[in-house]
């Protein structure tokens, strides 16, 4: 783990106001910010980095079967190191080199009840080869279902040929959630699906995979005021909504969220202004806990930019886990590009991007009069250096390098915010129809798993560019990028001069859709 810091402004001069750990008033000092991400420290030698997680998150009482995903790869940064008995010598060149003769590894799984009363549970014995994963599947019915988590201890030990001396044993601990089949609260449940960070909701009395299609929107201009505006959102294709708060008077509210949920509406409910009062988080779950189209719980808004707290989304998301007992995961959006990571994701099981890169002055703040760089100002955009879709995906590449850093592949999921507001602010103009659209499947493309524009209502043809694009998300697209089987292939940005894809090294390649789009900054696509 990490260590959290309490405050996040160690190095800030409290007479100036910052944003991402940076100064922007005039007059006020350049202070290089805190809480920037380092690469794990490389081992000097071969590491043996083996991992255990539940397949599903969570489980329920009632399914017939249940598995733990299997991971076991060498790395240079994460694991235990590998001994020289694991090593062979290449005798012309002198270099130890790591066995991988395909030998097997034993892994025995066992679970352990939460309570001070403990009781072992034996899972599962299976085996592994190195460098890959193994969904290894046991009989749910040995677990009762409980409120509270199971914690999971994944034993690896090698088979007698193995390349670890036989009396070493690995382990690593995940948590289980097996819960009763029927929220208690009577409302929905949402399940993560670990082996591609994809939500399962339940569909014809199974589960399936979706892809969350939908704006955040103001809520009250505008849902708040009128109803229809929800059917409209249901009606271009739409299956999430997100209203903005506040929330003031709760009898509207729940006329609104009644309605999403009659229709048919994933709901994404939000507590960024109150998600640090645990009074009022608790008050808040429990109005809402009971509604049976509530898709994620969503906590803080940007807490990187507005410098909440380094704890906070943690305990936020400890407290609602509390409450929820798990029926649904927890989601945040961050706006920095590199302040402070680790402390606040630890807080979600969903991060959401937001870059707003497009129509944008990336140097000089016309709000405040002061330049944009490293260490000083806000211009909308933390970091950025492009100016449009390029910004995106490197912010993204970013956010799964932070990722991998910690180990968290299968911990947290990305959801995409793209830009589909201007005219204000730090930006002149709302982005073109096309760079929605590049931005969103860009986010696609580069592993997200949710696309959530900022905000509706908007112009009438970024609604409908958007429209178009999230029907054929949900009608074709999401079965195939949520497919378990589904290898994302990122394309290189640095090559969008050019008139070809380069895939990610994939062997057995199927392309599985592409867009028509045309007028691109880099006339990369072609509309047919």
């Amino acid at each position: 783990m990490f260590p959290l810091v309490t405050s996040s402004s160690l190095a800030l001069d409290s007479k100036w106001l910052s944003w991402c750990g940076k100064h922007y008033q005039p007059g006020s000092p350049a202070v290089p910010p805190l809480g920037k991400m380092n690469p794990p420290e490389r081992s000097s030698i071969p590491l043996l980095d083996f991992r255990c997680t539940p397949t599903i998150q969570p489980y329920l009482s009632t399914d017939l079967s249940a598995s733990i995903l299997l991971d076991l790869y060498t790395s240079w940064t994460h694991g235990v190191p590998l001994t020289s008995t694991d090593m062979v010598l290449d005798q012309e060149s002198g270099i130890n080199w790591i066995q991988t003769d395909g030998s097997s590894y034993q892994v025995f799984v066992s679970a352990k009840t939460a309570s001070s009363h403990s009781e072992t549970y034996p899972l599962l014995a299976s085996s592994i080869s190195l460098n890959s994963t193994t969904e290894a599947f046991f009989d749910i019915s040995l677990l009762p279902p409980a409120v509270e988590p199971y914690t999971i201890t994944c034993s690896l030990l090698p088979l007698p040929q193995g390349l670890i001396s036989e009396n070493r044993l690995i382990e690593t601990t995940s948590l289980l959630r097996i819960l009763p089949e029927t929220n208690p609260w009577g409302g929905s449940t949402t399940r993560i699906d670990r082996r591609k960070g994809s939500i399962l909701v339940p569909v014809n009395g199974g589960w399936e995979p979706i892809l969350p299609v939908g704006f955040y929107t103001n809520y009250g201009d505008y849902l708040a005021k009128d109803l229809s505006h929800l059917d409209e959102m249901k009606k271009l294709g739409f299956n999430t909504v997100h209203p903005v708060p506040t929330f003031d008077d709760i009898d509207i509210l729940k006329k609104v969220l009644d309605h999403a949920e009659k229709i048919g509406l994933w709901l994404m409910y939000d507590m960024r202004h109150t998600y640090t009062d645990s009074v009022k988080v608790k008050d808040q779950v429990k109005m809402i806990q009971s509604y049976k189209n509530l898709l994620v719980w969503y906590t803080a808004d940007e807490p990187d930019g507005n410098e909440d707290s380094l704890s906070s989304t943690r305990t936020a998301y400890d407290l609602i886990y509390d409450l929820d007992k798990g029926y649904h995961p927890v989601s945040l959006v961050l706006n920095c590009a590199d302040y402070f990571f680790a402390d606040h994701v630890s807080g979600a099981d969903i991060v959401l991007i937001d870059t707003y890169s497009f129509n944008v002055n990336l140097t000089f703040s016309s709000t405040w009069h002061t330049p944009c760089n490293e260490t000083y100002g806000c211009c909308g955009c933390d970091n950025c250096y492009y100016g449009g879709a390029r910004d995106v995906s490197e912010r993204l590449d970013q956010m799964n390098k932070f990722r991998t850093w910690l180990g968290w592949e299968r911990r947290i999921t990305f959801w995409g915010v793209p830009q589909a507001f201007g005219g204000s602010e730090y930006w002149t103009s709302e982005p073109t129809t096309q760079e929605l659209l590049l931005s969103s499947i860009l986010g696609l493309i580069h592993g997200t798993k949710g696309i959530i524009p900022w905000v509706a209502p908007t112009s009438d043809s970024l609604t409908s560019a958007f429209s178009t694009l999230s029907n054929h998300i949900t009608n074709t697209l999401s079965r195939v990028i949520l497919s378990p089987e589904h290898v994302d292939s990122p394309i290189d940005t640095s090559l969008a001069h050019r008139t070809s894809i380069l895939l990610a090294g994939q062997t057995r390649t199927r392309l599985s859709s592409c867009w028509p789009i045309s007028g691109t900054r880099w006339n990369t696509w072609k509309s047919s």
